[in-house]
């Protein structure tokens, strides 16, 4: 049985944050409601899907290497154009016709929203990239998000719609039993930008390499983070400076990094008020979080506040 991959569009770039497509009425973004999709298709998974979260795919230029062994991939997006359009609709490399599993991820949506249908593009990198290397991908565009009509559909079929689209991602007549994301017990999990140190008893890299004794009892920053199932651990950290994966069994947190004191924002925040209320500078935050556009934060958006 073949795995699949679903890759989340936008987010962490290597110069920065892209939310994407953005709702300011609504206070979300597309960066944050792919993942908040993902994460629900995750409940239904099981093992048989892998996803990418934690790094905007494009910008990276990393299909290549990350697509590699894969049966089916399929990137998440959200539409938008003029607050008026609406629907939903996937997108294929121009030489390809739609397979049986693009008909059936667009037959999900089309049960909720205008149906769009297939576009046929020559000018989707990703879709380039994939044909080239024979891979099986897709970019599906969920609805439009400044569309609040479509949004609200979203909202109201959004579980529904991931429990279909892994139904009809992996074959099976009925996806597994939800299963809540709880953390692994006694093991702390950390995020792209913290601080950890790699701990003494530590002894290979995620990777199967030897970890040098020079590395042992250093604190080295967060780049990446990617989902495993190796050992006793649930995740492994890229960690900068030796550029190596680790797992989280083999580090410990600092008091340094953005787990220090975040906030995760709330309906109706403001980076105004949130400054306000921790008593903190507004350009620091603004700096801090890299954030582009003052205005446009978004709910459930964890920020750094020092």
């Amino acid at each position: 049985m073949g795995k699949h991959l679903i890759i989340c569009g936008h987010g962490q770039g290597p110069s920065g944050y892209d939310p994407g497509a953005t709702n300011s009425s609504l206070g979300v973004t597309e960066a944050g409601k792919v993942r908040e999709f993902a994460s629900l298709m995750k409940r239904y998974s099981g093992h048989q899907i892998d996803y990418i979260t934690d790094q905007n795919v494009y910008d990276y230029r990393s299909l290549a290497s990350l697509g590699k062994g894969y049966e089916t991939i399929t990137k998440l997006h959200f539409n938008a154009f003029n607050g008026q359009a609406k629907g939903a609709e996937v997108l294929l490399y121009a030489g390809y016709n739609p397979d049986e599993l693009d008909q059936k991820l667009l037959h999900v949506l089309a049960r909720r929203f205008t149906n769009r249908g297939f576009k046929k593009v020559e000018w989707l990198y990703n879709a380039n990239v994939a044909a080239s290397r024979g891979y099986n991908y897709r970019l599906v565009e969920i609805a439009f998000i400044d569309n609040n009509s479509d949004m609200a559909i979203y909202e109201h079929h959004k579980d529904a719609m991931a429990r279909e689209f892994v139904q009809a991602i992996t074959g099976q007549s009925q996806a597994a039993s939800p299963s809540p994301n709880t953390p692994q017990s006694g093991v702390a999990s950390y995020h792209v930008g913290d601080s950890v140190v790699v701990q003494k008893h530590a002894t290979h890299y995620q990777t199967g390499q030897g970890i040098s004794a020079w590395v042992k009892g250093k604190t080295f920053k967060i780049i990446r983070v990617k989902d495993v199932k190796q050992s006793n651990s649930k995740k492994a950290y890229l960690l900068e400076g030796i550029h190596s994966w680790v797992l989280e069994q083999d580090v410990k947190g600092t008091t340094n990094g953005h787990s220090e004191k975040t906030y995760t924002v709330q309906k109706g925040d403001t980076l105004y008020g949130i400054s306000r209320k921790f008593k903190t500078n507004l350009k620091d935050l603004v700096r801090l979080n890299e954030i582009k556009n003052p205005s446009l934060i978004s709910v459930g958006q964890k920020l750094t506040l020092k």
